[in-house]
């Protein structure tokens, strides 16, 4: 039942340049002792093991995001905060209705919220075997085939049987080697920049995004000739950046 529910709720995505992940167990996320700081992903009454999966995009969502907001942009560009994750709660919903039983219920959670809901992702997706983190440096998980260039769309909690939590699940290697070094050298250098910076964090980030790019180029150079391939459009990458609208206008102009 769930390897034909993920590959129903693969095919739906897909078609909006969204990607699943493995079937994994919310409570293999819920026991870990890095996430028990947080509030557990919901879980059903009577199962040992609940599926869980994992919607992420990767460079394959900038092209039907951009015909999605040419259909309507007064609404879907211009009268919504965020488009990029309306656009991804729009077409995960779809593809939920088309791929789910109407019997069958799910919880889904967000990367963008808080308090009670809020989830790891990073150390979740290393959990569910779909891409590497290393928690004592990186902000970013790296992916064996798309490298650093994936962002994390939701996690969806059906009720189903899962795999079991307590057989023992090989970790995640580190696909990057080598590279790995010349990165953490560059986020450390963000870091004592950021440190020193007379705003907060997030603002001392922001200003110095071109830096966040170039770690995400390092840690994608372990891809070779395919780490071209994988990244974002120039404008997809300015865009993941800056959350600037005119980037969107300017793109669509371009049709």
């Amino acid at each position: 039942m769930v390897a034909h529910l993920r590959e129903a709720l693969r095919r739906n995505l897909c078609t909006a340049g969204l990607s699943l992940s493995e079937a994994f167990s919310a409570q293999r996320y819920n026991s870990d002792p890095l996430c028990t700081r947080f509030s557990p992903l919901p879980t059903f009454p009577n199962r040992k093991s609940t599926a869980a999966f994992i919607i992420f995009s990767t460079k394959a969502m900038w092209e039907p995001f951009k015909n999605y907001l040419a259909e309507d942009p007064v609404n879907r560009l211009e009268g919504t905060a965020n488009p990029i994750d309306d656009y991804a709660r729009t077409k995960i919903a779809d593809a939920l209705r088309e791929a789910l039983p109407a019997d069958v219920a799910y919880e889904i959670r967000y990367p963008y919220e808080e308090g009670e809901r809020f989830v790891y992702f990073q150390r979740m997706a290393h959990l569910a075997g779909l891409a590497y983190f290393d928690p004592n440096w990186q902000f970013l998980c790296v992916h064996p085939v798309h490298g650093p260039w994936l962002a994390f769309r939701a996690v969806v909690l059906v009720d189903l049987d899962g795999p079991d939590p307590t057989v023992s699940v090989e970790e995640v290697k580190n696909p990057c080697g080598g590279v790995v070094d010349h990165a953490r050298a560059l986020y450390e250098q963000l870091q004592e920049e950021a440190a020193s910076d007379p705003h907060d964090l997030a603002t001392a980030y922001h200003k110095r995004w071109r830096m966040l790019v170039q770690i995400r180029d390092e840690l994608a150079s372990f891809l070779g000739e395919r780490a071209v391939r994988e990244r974002y459009s120039d404008t997809q990458v300015t865009y993941h950046y800056l959350k600037d609208r005119q980037i969107l206008r300017d793109a669509l102009n371009r049709r």
